[in-house]
């Protein structure tokens, strides 16, 4: 179950956002050669943590609590220790899901994300306070969540996951707060019992800020496990940016894998290039193209939806409509292959792989799939300039599908496909 629970009211003043890359909220930076460089460490980055706690909620808050938590120095926090409250981990995939056959990484984005809380059951709460200069209005983050099912536990003492951003002068704004309840329906699991995960895959999340009204401003993350010593909870931060999660054109190249659901959503565009695998799924939207680039691929077996919609915040499964189907004549003709297009497409129907042979002097700059009510399926940039070209649309359901094929002449063509 997921709050969000607003304290204040923060308008966003600026407009849109230009495209910037964001490098793991410093992760990638200041452990390793800049660990021991008074410009981070413990003046931006604060760690807590305390075992056996009795009770938490919401309102949870590390500072204000009787308990006496333990501070973890900036240059005491260690790597790859999932054994320790706090830890810096690398792009590896996350061990506990993968001993059950789930492959999530552990880092978003890049090289490394920073753990907080350990994989041992012992009631325990892990904090992290991140400072930062307040010059955008908009702060966000990626996170992860992994936990035992909590099968048993009572409604009053179950996990929790913690975000409070607080201004200069500690002033609360704003606070988002997870309860992992028993089989969870806003996680993925890998079964019922109690021995069993509860994972979010990767999520993104932000915060408004008002410019006018801070110039500093501190992101409190607060692990907590059940407080009754039946599992863990652990979570991964990555990519703490001032920019909004739903961006204007981003490139996704993070692979996905067995056990992954990637949902990712943008205001005008997504160039995909990474690969879907196993059992992954990937459900990609924007507002005017979802380009799946060249070293993109979709394996059979995985579950895919690529269309146009810009940043909703749904990826339901959107059904088909049925009064589409009259528009296509219940005794389809041959689908004419003719050279008069000027390429041609084989095999027609198609079963996997789509060939585009162009047999004019002219290269194929852009291949668009779309369904028959208009709603765009897939996109491919094909590279360089061979006359044949491959598709592959195992992923796509069965249907009657529009191919549009652009070239370098400005010349856009179309005609139908059928996919058994």
């Amino acid at each position: 179950m997921r709050k969000l629970i607003t304290i204040l009211a923060i308008t966003i003043t600026m407009g849109a956002f230009a495209q910037r890359p964001c490098v793991n909220g410093s992760f990638e930076y200041v452990w390793g050669i800049y660990q021991d460089s008074e410009a981070f460490n413990d003046s931006q980055f604060n760690f807590t943590y305390e075992s056996g706690v009795e009770s938490v909620d919401c309102n949870y808050d590390v500072i204000s609590d009787d308990n006496s938590g333990i501070d973890v120095l900036f240059s005491e926090v260690e790597y790859n220790n999932f054994n320790t409250k706090v830890s810096v981990v690398d792009d590896g995939l996350e061990p506990n899901l993968f001993a059950e056959s789930v492959s999530i990484p552990r880092v978003y984005e890049g090289n490394q994300a920073i753990k907080l809380n350990d994989s041992l059951n012992n009631s325990s709460v892990t904090s992290m306070g991140f400072a930062f200069e307040v010059t955008r209005p908009v702060i966000s983050f990626k996170y992860l969540l992994v936990a035992n099912n909590p099968v048993g536990v009572s409604s009053g003492n179950l996990p929790h996951f913690i975000v409070n951003l607080f201004d200069d002068s500690n002033i609360l704004l704003d606070t988002f707060c997870v309860i992992i309840e028993v089989n969870d329906p806003d996680f993925q699991s890998t079964g019922t019992s109690a021995s069993d995960f509860l994972y979010s895959g990767w999520q993104c999340l932000e915060f408004g800020i008002d410019t006018t009204l801070t110039a500093r401003a501190r992101l409190q993350f607060i692990v907590a496990d059940d407080t009754e010593n039946v599992g863990f909870h652990t979570a991964y931060i990555d990519n703490i940016c001032d920019e909004p999660c739903c961006l204007e054109c981003p490139d996704i190249i993070t692979p996905v894998g067995t056990g992954m659901i990637d949902e990712e959503e943008a205001e005008i565009c997504i160039y995909a290039s990474n690969s879907i695998t196993g059992t992954g799924s990937a459900i990609y939207h924007a507002g005017t193209e979802v380009v799946l680039e060249d070293g993109f691929e979709a394996l059979y077996g995985t579950i895919d939806r690529f269309y146009i919609e810009g940043c909703s915040g749904n990826f339901a499964a959107r059904p088909a409509n049925p009064n589409n189907e009259d528009k296509v004549e219940n005794n389809l003709e041959e689908i004419n292959n003719s050279l008069d297009k000027g390429f041609i497409v084989y095999p027609n129907p198609v079963l996997n792989e789509l060939n585009i042979v162009t047999v004019q002097d002219v290269v194929i700059t852009k291949v668009s799939l779309y369904a028959i009510d208009g709603k765009l399926i897939l996109q491919a940039m094909p590279n360089g300039s061979a006359k044949t070209n491959t598709i592959d649309i195992s992923s796509v359901s069965k249907g009657i599908y529009v191919l549009s094929v652009e070239t370098n002449d400005g010349k856009v063509t179309s005609t139908k496909v059928l996919k058994n």
